[in-house]
């Protein structure tokens, strides 16, 4: 039986191996091996990266005879980055996993199923530790390693993993219990996301440089790491060779797994099947207000949107980084101020054109937000639903339209209107670098609903595949960049013989202009293509 709980298991690991997610059905073998060569180079790019970190650390610390930081250091990034990538699949295959009442039912012994799916976490553990972990011993290797300084690194390939799947275990079950505890999961996953990415975009950047400060301050790094890191002291010196180390790093790995394992299967059932401990909604009287068909039709849009967190976080990202970027222009308003002063210096002829710039910048982060992109795919094949109400087609649409501006509205018209007064525009620049994103966002929002009209797919199984693959948001992504681009070389050209406003003026109105033809094709083809859609 635990054979057969394996198999299964690992079929739904890789279950996109074999079926395609955009249509629920089985890939051909071609298929298959095509999406296997393409996870394989993905991987190899990936590791590749990683080899580049590693080489920035271990000729350095090698040449003197820390090799143990080297392996501590790149050690601690793959341990971070196994339980980043496998904590939540921890969570939905160990606690969440859907089928486990039906294996219940069966006469299959808990034991089995727990085991099977520790196996599985470990997998999931050992790819994304191994992403690392591979270049990095690939690299102390070519640097000259001899003996169990070869021997080691490759064995703690497999025993790191299992250090990763104790803490992803311990950090799944917390997981769990707040989601027991949260109300909106929709708002907590999205809260979630936008912290890791934070915490992604901010390790990123300073990799390098901290990378860097640890090869020139490595006595004081190696010092720290003996005082306050041991186990990872531990862990380095037995990845260089020491046999002590790797022996204690191996009993109390092996240990802490089979400790959890342990209490896995004595708390499994109550671990698995254990309801939400949220509190009950109570019911509140208050005064019904009826809503209008248009605002009614916006509100559903708005639900939407806000209730898919794939659906927010794909399209609606833009407008985190145009806050970002008016919270950081006065933060930083002297390196504005002083970039907006010199901007003449930088290119020949732009002296002024700062809002012009703010203009583009703004364009192209609006431009994450393509909210109308997907939104007739998302329909699904409830289509037929929206398509039987008392309202026109007309009128579903430009709800889709009016969401898409009114979201991007706010935080641009904000970050314009911030960044153009630290840049030093008067009032009236200000109000037409306004009224040009206006248009632009129009544009976008046409644009979009535009192309998944004549392209919609409505037969999805997953909702992340009418967002995540999807090529009317492509196109709008291509279409969004090459019009800021024209918006800027065309605009410094302009500037040139209409001067700064007159080129606003009539870049807003050119915008303006575009808008309306497309408007004028969505109010006529664009709901007779809506129409035939079933």
């Amino acid at each position: 039986m635990l054979s057969v709980l394996l198999k299964k298991q690992f079929l739904e690991m890789n279950q996109n191996l074999f079926r395609n997610r955009k249509t629920g059905k089985l890939r051909s073998r071609g298929g298959t091996v095509g999406f296997l060569i393409l996870f394989c180079v993905l991987f190899l790019f990936i590791a590749a990266a990683f080899y580049g970190y590693a080489d920035i650390l271990c000729d350095a610390l090698v040449s003197q005879g820390k090799a143990w930081l080297y392996f501590a250091m790149m050690g601690l990034m793959a341990l971070f980055i196994g339980i980043v990538g496998s904590v939540f699949n921890t969570y939905a295959g160990l606690y969440k996993a859907k089928d486990t009442e039906m294996l219940l039912a069966m006469p299959v012994a808990p034991s089995s199923i727990i085991t099977s799916r520790m196996l599985g976490v470990y997998v999931m553990s050992l790819l994304f530790t191994g992403i690392i972990w591979v270049p990095v011993t690939v690299r102390y290797i070519a640097a000259g390693a001899s003996g169990t300084g070869i021997v080691f690194p490759i064995l703690l390939l497999f025993i790191l993993p299992l250090l990763v799947t104790v803490l992803t275990c311990l950090l799944g079950w917390v997981v769990a219990q707040v989601a027991n505890r949260v109300s909106n999961k929709n708002v907590a996953t999205v809260a979630a996301a936008l912290a890791f990415l934070a915490v992604y975009y901010v390790v990123y950047f300073r990799l390098n440089s901290f990378l860097t400060s640890v090869v020139q301050n490595s006595e004081s790094v190696a010092a720290a790491m003996k005082s306050w890191g041991y186990p990872l002291y531990r862990l380095g010196l037995a990845a260089s060779g020491d046999v002590v180390s790797m022996v204690l790093t191996t009993l109390v790995t092996v240990g802490l797994f089979v400790l959890v394992c342990w209490i896995m299967s004595r708390s499994f059932l109550r671990l698995s099947l254990g309801g939400r401990q949220a509190k009950a909604a109570v019911y509140r009287e208050k005064p019904l207000r009826a809503a209008g068909v248009n605002r009614a039709l916006l509100g559903r849009e708005w639900k939407r949107f806000t209730g898919s967190p794939i659906y927010f976080l794909n399209c609606g990202l833009g407008a985190i980084f145009l806050i970002a970027a008016a919270v950081a222009a006065v933060v930083k308003s002297d390196v504005v101020r002083m970039v907006a002063d010199n901007i003449g210096n930088l290119v020949p002829g732009a002296d002024g054109l700062a809002p012009l710039v703010v203009l583009t910048v703004i364009c192209l982060f609006t431009g994450l937000n393509m909210i109308t992109a997907p939104s007739i795919s998302l329909e699904g094949k409830g289509i037929s639903l929206i398509r039987s109400m008392p309202v026109s087609s007309r009128q579903v649409l430009a709800a889709k339209e009016k969401l898409h501006v009114l979201f991007n509205m706010a935080p641009a018209a904000l970050c314009a209107v911030v960044c153009c007064i630290v840049a030093g525009a008067d009032v009236l620049s200000i109000l037409l670098v306004v009224l040009a994103v206006l248009a632009f966002n129009c544009v976008i929002a046409a644009v979009g609903l535009m192309l998944d009209l004549k392209r919609p797919n409505l037969t999805w199984t997953n909702e992340a595949t009418p967002v995540k693959q999807n090529l009317s948001i492509v196109l709008v992504m291509m279409i969004e960049f090459i019009l800021s681009a024209a918006i800027l070389v065309g605009g410094w050209l302009l500037c040139r013989i209409l001067g700064l406003r007159l080129t606003l003026l009539l870049i807003a109105v050119l915008l303006g202009a575009v808008f309306l033809l497309l408007q004028s094709w969505i109010d006529r083809r664009g709901t007779a293509l809506f129409e035939s859609l079933s």
